[in-house]
């Protein structure tokens, strides 16, 4: 499923302009094809190589964050000290010897391929200082190896830019598994990379935090049983931004479409493909903050996988604070699920502020469980999308009775319910659970803030969920 956005605003227009703010190299300058949408209209511009950094440095804040130190062996350490894209030795380099006088990124990524054992790729701070990135232009030409197990590129307080400098480049990158990158800031990385049984974190892709760098036709990783965080900044082009594959996939602590360094709304990243290789394989999303129109997550194969979402935002930053306005003027929107999946969404989630919170598709394929999330001040709360007639949501409960301390309703299948506290019709407060049968009245006791409304979910026995029922206001 692909959506496209005509709604980019260009930054620049012309190749002399854009090699003058060090937004592409001479060579590359002039090219039609350049995407760079603004972060913010009120946004001072900022390029790849800028000389001051309002915010604290990349390579600072990933080195913060709590991800594993990299193998510190001797006999297996490359350390980068050009920014040149030079390849001397060719294709099969495998002895540090050999590169010459400097090692380039791209010898460091030949060599981490062809020699045996894990290899640790770091960068000379004297020429990548981490509070003035430099920028290592990649042409495509030859491609960087790829594959590589048990290689760990790390850029922890350093400042390292990957510029490919194509809109339309494919496959720029490939990790194989035991593999860390941790550090980088990644600019038009293109499509179909992959990262296979290892990790990526505290890197931005596709932006530098203050704008979006990224081709018309992009999903900037393929996930296959590997872990997507924490400490990531995504932005993208208005389709999808990850597709996570295999057997396992876990994608947290991450900001897709909002920087938190610089404060941004950047590009919209709208999708998160999940291809399950078995029945029943899980991929886990939390404690992300998403800032997309429409965070759809879905799946189109006939393998049926596991979906589960703890602890996210939608349309609020961790602090709680409304996350900006989208570079294309679109306003952070809420979750949309469609596809052959199981889906649990909560507990912990915080869904406020959006224009719709939880959309379902209405498919056979479809099951989702909504469980214990704060659900608040959103346009529409719990909704079934699609035209197909099919009941992908259950029935909401019936609500009679509530008073400060009980509340009482009937069920029309076997289940429970899920009681909230909002001022409007939809689940701020989660009050308590409680089970109920088909015709039998249920009823909860709890305290009820006075003044404030009563909600219900219903949730039947093979994991399917209901919208809000009516809210009944406690005396």
């Amino acid at each position: 499923m692909l959506r496209l956005r005509s709604s980019h605003r260009p930054l620049l227009s012309y190749g002399a302009s854009l090699w003058l703010l060090g937004l592409c190299n001479p060579m590359a300058c002039g090219r039609s094809d350049w995407i760079v949408a603004r972060g913010n209209a009120d946004a001072p511009s900022h390029s790849d190589s800028d000389t001051q950094q309002t915010a604290q440095p990349w390579g600072s804040y990933a080195a913060t964050l709590d991800v594993p130190a990299c193998p510190n062996v001797s006999n297996s350490t490359l350390v980068v000290n050009t920014t040149a894209e030079d390849l001397d030795g060719g294709p099969t380099l495998s002895d540090p010897a050999l590169a010459g006088a400097t090692l380039s990124f791209l010898e460091a990524m030949q060599i981490a391929k062809n020699r045996a054992g894990g290899n640790t790729i770091y960068f000379d701070p004297a020429v990548f200082p981490v509070d003035r990135a430099a920028t290592i232009w990649l042409s495509g030409e030859p491609p960087l190896a790829s594959g590589q197990t048990d290689t760990c590129i790390d850029a922890r307080n350093r400042g390292v830019i990957l510029n490919w400098g194509k809109a339309n480049i494919s496959n720029t990158f490939s990790l194989g598994s035991g593999s860390l990158m941790v550090g980088l800031t990644l600019l038009y990385p293109g499509s179909g990379n992959y990262l296979m049984g290892g990790q990526v974190a505290g890197c931005r892709l596709a932006t530098d935090g203050y704008s979006t760098f990224v081709g018309p036709i992009v999903d900037v990783l393929h996930l296959a049983n590997s872990t997507f965080g924490p400490g990531n900044v995504v932005s993208g082009s208005g389709h999808w931004g990850l597709t996570v594959a295999g057997n396992n996939g876990i994608v947290r602590e991450n900001s897709f479409g909002y920087d938190p360094l610089t404060g941004i709304g950047l590009n919209n990243v709208e999708a998160f493909d999940a291809w399950p290789n078995t029945v029943g394989a899980r991929f886990e999303f939390e404690d992300n903050v998403f800032a997309g129109s429409n965070t759809l997550i879905y799946n189109t194969y006939n393998v049926r996988g596991v979906v589960e979402l703890r602890r996210n935002r939608f349309g609020t930053t961790w602090a709680g604070e409304p996350l900006p306005q989208l570079a294309s003027g679109a306003t952070p929107g809420g979750l949309r699920l469609e596809g052959n999946l199981d889906v649990t969404v909560g507990p912990g989630n915080s869904i406020r502020n959006v224009a719709t919170a939880i959309a379902v598709a209405d498919s056979d394929d479809l099951r989702v469980r909504i469980t214990q999330n704060e659900i608040t001040q959103n346009a529409q709360g719990i909704v079934a999308v699609g035209m197909s007639g099919i009941a992908t949501l259950g029935l909401p409960p019936g609500m009679t009775w509530v008073n400060s301390a009980i509340a009482e309703g009937v069920c029309y299948a076997a289940g429970s319910i899920e009681l909230f506290s909002d001022t409007g019709l939809q689940g701020e407060s989660y009050l308590g659970t409680t089970p109920c049968d088909v015709g039998a009245p249920w009823h909860l006791e709890t305290t009820m803030p006075r003044g404030r409304n009563v909600t219900a979910i219903f949730t039947d026995t093979s994991g399917r969920s209901s919208s809000f029922s009516i809210a009944l206001t406690v005396p």
